[in-house]
């Protein structure tokens, strides 16, 4: 188990340097755009669907690796007073339904991504196809599902132990 947490946290910390990559080129993105539009009164065609676009890739792309490093927010005030079986039981329901969720997320983005690709939707300025776009957002919310079925797993244990 030690070895799929490091593996884990590998595939995520990638994801986390992807989304990284996304951010910087965002900034850059927007600050070449001002910079041509005031020099040359000549501004980058589709700004606005770039930045969407790695604005979204940032956010999934990230979300894993944040719930690697409990970096989401947690409420605890309650639960922390209570004893360890019962704090790994919420626990444990909480991870659960969130898999649930996150699955579900997942799964409604890969059918939309299939959908725009059937359907050959482009965004509008740009004229990029946005499947691609969609299957991005839904391999960073499966890297999140994949580390809240070990938080499960892990905190099920937890419970039986």
């Amino acid at each position: 188990m030690q070895k799929f947490s490091e593996l884990l946290e590998k595939a995520t910390r990638f994801c986390d340097y992807l989304a990284g990559f996304c951010l910087t080129a965002t900034m850059l993105l927007i600050v070449i755009n001002i910079l041509l539009r005031v020099i040359w009164r000549s501004p980058i065609t589709g700004t606005i669907d770039y930045v969407n676009v790695l604005s979204a890739l940032t956010i999934a792309l990230a979300l894993a690796y944040c719930a690697v490093k409990n970096g989401h927010i947690m409420i605890d005030l309650v639960v922390e007073k209570w004893p360890a079986r019962a704090q790994a039981l919420v626990d444990s329901l909480i991870s659960l339904l969130s898999l649930i969720f996150w699955i579900v997320a997942t799964w409604y983005t890969v059918e939309y991504g299939i959908t725009m690709m059937n359907k050959g939707v482009l965004m509008s300025t740009a004229s990029i196809p946005v499947y691609p776009v969609l299957y991005l957002i839904a391999l960073g919310l499966s890297a999140l599902s994949v580390v809240l079925l070990h938080r499960t797993i892990q905190n099920i244990r937890k419970v039986f132990a």
